[in-house]
C-alpha cells in the first residue's frame, strides 16, 4: 500500500491517524483496513474448488419438439427437457378448459314453435357468441351487433340461452341437468340489480341510519333471547319440586392396577383425579383430621376411599346449592322489577290498590249478628282518647313545673270522665 502511494506521488498517511480516514466503529467492526491481497494461498482456494465441484455426472438436457393436445392446429413448439425424460402430452393442456354448449340441430329448433320475437338467424348468432366468449354474457352483449338486430340487454341475451336450452333438453328428456332444476328468473335479476344501484347510491346519512338499526334490531334480538332462556329456567323451576343431581361417577377415573407385585398404599391414591379437585379433598381430610398417608391395611383402604368418595359428593353438592342460591337471587331480583314496575305503572297508588282490593277482601270477612247480647251497660259507653299532641303538652308541661308526678296520676289524668264514674262505680 505505502509502495502505491509512492509511486502516485501520494503522501503516506501517519498510522496513528486511522481513526480520522475511518469511523473507530468500522475499525472495531472489522478489525482494520481489509488487505489488498487474498489472505489464502493458491492451493487453499483449489481444494475448497475441488470441494465445492462435484464429481457426479450432470444430466442431459435437449430441446426437443412436444405435443400439445389442446391446441386444434398443427403448429410444432419445441422446448428444453432432460434427455431422460419420456415423450408425453403438454403439462399445461389440462387447463385448456371448455364451456359445455347445448347445442341443437335444424329440426329440433324447428319443432320448438317459439314465439318470443327471435329469429333463428339471431340466435344462431347468439349461440356463435356464446361459443366464442364461453357464456360471458356481459362481453356477448358487448360485442353484439346492434346493426343487424335489436339491441338486447344481458337480461334478455341470458333469458333467450336459458329457454332454448331448457327447452332442447326436454325435447331430449334430459331431467338432471342444472339449467331444468335451477331456471333463470329475468325479472328477479332486473329487480335484483335495480336495488343494488339503490343501494349504491344511498347518502351516508341513510348508510349510517341503516346501521343503527341494525345495531338496535341485532340488541334486541339478544334481550329476546335471554328473556326467552330466563323464563325457560323460570318455568323448569316453577314446575318441578325436585330436581335430579348429576354427581360423578368415582370408578370412572380409577385406573387397572399393574400386573406387576405392588403395595397396598397405592390404592390410597386412586383414583386419579384432576389436581384441583384433589387439593380440596385433601383440605376436606385435612380439616376432620385424616392423615395423608393412613396405615394401608385392607379395611382402611376401603374407609379412606368411601371418606374420599363422600367427600366428592359434598363438593358437588356445595356447588350445587350455591348456584341454587344465585337461581333465587335472580328470583327475587325478578320479582322486585316485576313489583316496581307494576308499582309505577298505577295511577293512583295505594288508594287505588285500597279501592280495588277493599271489596274483595270486604267480602271475604264473615258478617257479625246483628243484636249483641249486653251483659255490662257500663262496658259499652263511648270512651275519648286525647289526641298524642296535647299528651305531649301536658308531659312537657309537668317538666318545666319541676314536679314529680306519678304515674297512676299520669295515667288518672289521661283517662276521661266515664271511666273514672266507672271506677268509681
Amino acid at each position: 500500500m505505502d509502495d502505491i502511494k509512492d509511486i502516485l506521488s501520494i503522501p503516506r498517511a501517519d498510522s496513528t491517524k486511522k481513526s480520522e480516514i475511518i469511523s473507530r466503529e468500522v475499525i472495531n467492526l472489522t478489525g482494520g483496513i481489509p488487505p489488498m491481497k487474498p489472505s489464502l494461498a493458491k492451493k487453499a482456494l483449489k481444494a475448497i474448488k475441488e470441494k465445492r465441484v462435484e464429481k457426479t455426472s450432470t444430466e442431459k438436457w435437449i430441446y426437443a419438439p412436444f405435443k400439445n393436445s389442446a391446441r386444434e392446429d398443427d403448429l410444432q413448439l419445441c422446448h428444453w427437457k432432460k434427455s431422460t425424460d419420456k415423450e408425453e402430452d403438454y403439462a399445461f393442456s389440462k387447463f385448456n378448459k371448455k364451456i359445455e354448449l347445448i347445442d341443437f340441430t335444424d329440426e329440433e329448433y324447428d319443432s320448438l314453435n317459439d314465439k318470443s320475437g327471435w329469429s333463428k338467424e339471431e340466435t344462431l348468432y347468439l349461440w356463435s357468441l356464446c361459443r366464442e366468449y364461453d357464456l360471458r354474457f356481459i362481453i356477448i352483449q358487448d360485442r353484439y351487433d346492434v346493426s343487424r338486430f335489436c339491441d338486447r340487454t344481458v337480461e334478455d341475451i341470458k333469458e333467450r340461452y336459458y329457454y332454448i336450452s331448457k327447452a332442447i333438453l326436454q325435447k331430449r328428456e334430459i331431467e338432471d341437468h342444472p339449467i331444468i332444476g335451477l331456471p333463470y328468473n329475468a325479472n328477479y335479476e332486473r329487480k335484483r340489480k335495480a336495488l343494488l344501484e339503490k343501494y349504491f347510491l344511498r347518502t351516508k346519512e341513510q348508510d349510517d341510519e341503516e346501521k343503527a338499526l341494525c345495531e338496535e334490531a341485532r340488541k334486541l334480538d339478544i334481550r329476546i333471547k335471554k328473556e326467552e332462556k330466563e323464563m325457560k329456567n323460570y318455568e323448569k323451576l316453577m314446575s318441578s319440586n325436585s330436581e335430579e343431581i348429576d354427581l360423578p361417577e368415582w370408578s370412572t377415573a380409577k385406573k387397572e392396577p399393574p400386573k406387576a407385585p405392588i403395595l397396598r398404599s397405592y390404592f390410597l391414591t386412586q383414583p386419579t383425579l384432576p389436581s384441583r379437585l384433589q387439593r380440596k379433598i385433601e383440605t376436606i381430610l385435612k380439616v376432620i383430621g385424616i392423615p395423608d398417608r393412613p396405615m394401608p391395611t385392607q379395611e382402611v383402604v376401603e374407609l379412606y376411599e368411601k371418606l374420599k368418595r363422600e367427600s366428592l359428593i359434598l363438593l358437588n353438592l356445595q356447588k350445587h346449592v350455591i348456584k341454587k342460591e344465585i337461581e333465587k337471587k335472580s328470583l327475587e331480583d325478578k320479582i322486585r322489577e316485576v313489583k316496581n314496575s307494576a308499582n309505577k305503572k298505577s295511577s293512583g297508588g295505594y288508594s287505588a290498590i285500597k279501592n280495588t282490593q277493599a271489596p274483595a277482601i270486604l267480602s271475604q270477612i264473615p258478617k257479625l249478628p246483628t243484636q249483641v247480647p249486653i251483659r255490662n251497660p257500663v262496658a259499652t259507653t263511648k270512651q275519648t282518647i286525647q289526641p298524642m299532641n296535647n299528651l305531649q303538652q301536658t308531659v312537657t308541661s309537668k317538666r318545666v313545673s319541676g314536679k314529680v308526678v306519678k304515674a297512676q296520676d299520669s295515667e288518672d289524668s289521661l283517662d276521661s270522665g266515664p271511666t273514672k264514674k266507672h271506677k268509681k262505680t
